[in-house]
């Protein structure tokens, strides 16, 4: 590098660093650090961590180096990144020996060791392996330093105006895993160590562990700079209290580690004082979005992508201050004596605001690169036309994107533009997202909720019970057991709630085997009965003799038990079926809608069908009509990622509904139903759908409609999951039968007496 180079390096970066000195490791010891090409390290003086303007922990060292300047020798004594240093050092060897001494000598002589110092990551910085040359293009940007992130294992390089990942390959890095005289203040010794649940109990505790966890959480606010210290005595406005949250994390090697989070309570918030009541709401997109993703990636031979955006919200700027008081039981003064509160100038979690604020800067970034969103979920996302004719899709969820795209190289560039807005990492293919298990293989792709049921049993106490063959009671009916005894204690009363509320999720992550016996529970979620109780037992016994069941998306079919050839049904291309159960001496009346792709379920619906319904006709209508508005969804979303849907089969088991849809003539026994229900002839008018008779025996919807006995439900879970169940033992099918009879012969002996 010139002289003339190294001024322009340095004009360049002093420009930038006026607007953002925080981009400059060191830039508060009083002088810019810009690496004139290859240095000869002398002497290490000092170090420090500092955070860079993307919020990611630099460690800087004070050091003595010598490099040549026209043909001169030069000295300098400057602050310098511990990447930079030994990129572009001459000798690797000499310069790793010496920061290797100088670090060992100063966490092992307890004269010189200062604890504000020490950062967990200090030793987590890597090198590239000798041999890299700078390129004219990075020197003409004026390289400053490189930075190490640990949780993405990436290498990013740092200049003026543009940050950029440089290396992702394992192989390249050396790490600085050779001190073994260092200890991890922060670093727990098992995963049964007790967790605070605030400031106080970290006090009675005594621990120096979550202690020091505190303060670097404090620390890491001031450097991250979403806020200003005040006075307290000078605030006008209302101050909102604030918590810590503490948890163990696992790091790198499977290290545990003592994590603490400031977080201020949002919901103390004041309308129009701290926030736009118009300007809070961020919606999220619904669990089949993800599932979409999924399906498009198999079907189009793609690959996924998961990325994850670190401090999302601290990236998005708040229009009004917001004030916040330290948690309880911590305090912190100025020089004068006066305590200090924190006045926000940008998102955090907790507040109401800080999910709208992100939604609307990312969805503004989207809108300049041209991606579109999907008018019926606003939260999927397409791009522009590739150069190979196809469009990348991706769901977003909140900071986190589930991409699916052919194009690497274009990925590659998508995820430099989203460095504008915030660091993120990639955790490569979609495997976890949204408490769902995924694994993927060229020709299938499954989804689990082993580990939310796991929690939920392990919760309830249930994880060594008995196990079920059904979700519910063969037999059971819902008005016998809402006529049961209420549940008064409220304690009782709360967990049923709250069990009933993870048993939903799961059915919805992907368990659609769970849909009657969730609908059913769900409908006892005011008033719990004992009798509701008992069966939200059964549905965890079955539950914990299913955890490792999975929903199978695939080319060919798993097992061929219940055959379909017959009813012209296609495994390639949507399909739907619906069922409705009308019975008078009920409350109400359940639909079950579901539309299948790639030999599994795609979408599915277990509700109430609002309305009076008089017939059986009329609620398998009303359940068409349902099933036909699902058709519609899905042709949208499919069209929206560019793939071809043909008119789509809906199957039902009455033919009474069928004549009545295809057919459309006046009906007086349907003189009273509500136009909603005959919205099924408009499109199949359309060609969207064409509607078919299957046998009831056949009708895997059944499953959503009904307690089914062990044989029947098996049969019709495994065909709708596209997963192999085990079958039921004799001895558990002779028990399924006498359920099945039991509750008619109590009802007919309580009617005798």
């Amino acid at each position: 590098m010139t002289q003339s180079e190294l001024d322009a390096s340095v004009a360049l970066f002093k420009e930038h660093a006026s607007t953002d000195p925080r981009s400059q490791p060191g830039s508060d010891a009083g002088d810019f650090t810009v690496l004139p090409g290859k240095i000869s390290c002398r002497e290490v003086i000092d170090h420090k961590i500092v955070l860079s303007s993307f919020n990611s922990h630099i460690a800087v060292v004070k050091c003595r180096y010598e490099f040549t300047l026209g043909g001169v020798a030069v000295t300098r004594i400057e602050w310098v990144a511990v990447g930079a240093l030994l990129y572009y050092a001459v000798n690797f060897s000499d310069t790793w020996a010496m920061l290797r001494t100088y670090m060992l000598t100063f966490y092992s002589d307890a004269d010189v060791y200062d604890e504000s110092k020490y950062h967990p990551e200090l030793f987590s910085f890597l090198r590239v392996k000798s041999g890299g040359k700078t390129s004219r293009k990075t020197a003409a940007m004026g390289l400053i330093s490189y930075e190490y992130d640990p949780d993405s294992e990436t290498v990013h390089a740092f200049s003026g105006d543009t940050r950029k990942p440089m290396f992702r390959d394992k192989e390249k890095f050396i790490a600085f895993s050779s001190a073994p005289i260092y200890t991890n203040p922060l670093r727990l010794e098992n995963a049964d160590v007790l967790v605070p649940k605030d400031y106080p109990e970290v006090l009675r505790l005594g621990s120096d562990v979550w202690r020091r966890a505190t303060d670097i959480c404090i620390r890491d606010f001031a450097l991250a700079d979403i806020g200003d210290w005040v006075r307290i005595r000078d605030v006008k406005d209302k101050l909102i209290s604030s918590r810590f949250v503490y948890q163990c994390k696992t790091r790198l090697a499977g290290n545990l580690e003592a994590f603490c989070r400031w977080t201020p309570r949002g919901y103390e918030e004041e309308p129009i004082t701290h926030f736009d009541p118009d300007l809070i709401f961020a919606g999220t997109p619904q669990l089949w979005g993800l599932r979409l993703i999924l399906v498009m990636a198999l079907y189009l031979g793609w690959k996924t992508y998961h990325l994850d955006f670190k401090r999302a919200f601290s990236h998005a700027p708040i229009d009004r201050p917001v004030y916040c008081k330290l948690p309880r039981g911590y305090h912190k003064y100025d020089s004068e004596g006066y305590e200090l509160c924190i006045c926000l100038r940008k998102s955090s979690e907790g507040l109401k605001q800080s999910a709208a604020n992100w939604d609307k800067i990312l969805t503004a970034h989207l809108l300049s690169l041209d991606f579109e969103n999907c008018i019926k979920e606003p939260h999927v996302w397409r791009s522009p036309i590739l150069a190979d004719g196809s469009r990348a899709l991706m769901c977003i969820y909140v900071d986190d994107i589930y991409l699916t795209c052919d194009d690497a190289d274009w990925v590659t560039w998508f995820r430099g533009t989203l460095e504008v807005l915030a660091p993120h990492k990639s955790l490569g293919e979609i495997s976890y997202a949204l408490g769902c298990e995924i694994t993927r293989t060229d020709t299938t792709v499954t989804v689990a909720m082993t580990r939310k049921i796991t929690e939920l049993l392990r919760r309830t106490g249930m994880e060594d019970c008995k196990s079920a063959t059904t979700p519910l009671r063969p037999g059971s009916k819902l008005k016998a057991d809402m006529d049961t005894e209420l549940i008064t204690d409220h304690t009782a009363k709360k967990e049923y709630q709250k069990s009933v509320g993870s048993l939903i999720y799961i059915q919805r992550g992907g368990r659609p085997d769970l849909g009657h016996a969730s609908w059913y529970l769900a409908c006892g979620m005011t008033s719990p009965t004992v009798g509701m109780v008992k069966q939200l037992r059964h549905t965890l016994r079955y539950l914990n003799g299913s955890k490792d069941f999975v929903l199978r998306y695939s080319i060919d079919r798993c097992s061929p038990e219940l055959d379909l050839s017959s009813t012209m049904y296609s495994p390639d291309e949507l399909v739907g079926f619906c069922d409705a159960n009308f019975e008078p001496e009920e409350d109400r009346c359940v639909g079950c809608c579901m539309t299948m792709f790639l030999n599994a379920v795609l979408y599915w619906r277990v509700k109430k069908i609002t309305g009076v319904q008089l017939s059986t006709v009329q609620a398998e209508l009303t359940t068409l009509s349902e099933l036909a508005r699902d058709a519609e969804l899905l042709h949208d979303l499919f069209e929206f990622c560019s793939v071809p849907v043909s008119t789509t089969s809906l199957f039902c088991d009455n033919q009474g509904a069928i004549q009545n849809a295809k057919h459309p003539t006046f009906s007086e026994k349907l003189r009273h139903a509500a136009n909603k229900i005959f919205y099924v002839r408009n499109v199949i008018q359309r060609k969207v759908v064409a509607v078919r008779y299957i046998p009831g025996i056949l009708n895997p919807a059944d499953i959503g409609t009904k307690c089914l006995g062990a044989q029947p439900f098996r049969l019709f879970a495994q065909f709708i999951m596209n997963f192999e169940l085990s079958a039921p033992t004799t001895a558990q099918l002779s028990r399924a039968a006498r359920n099945v009879f039991r509750a008619p012969m109590e009802i007919f002996r309580a009617r005798r007496r």
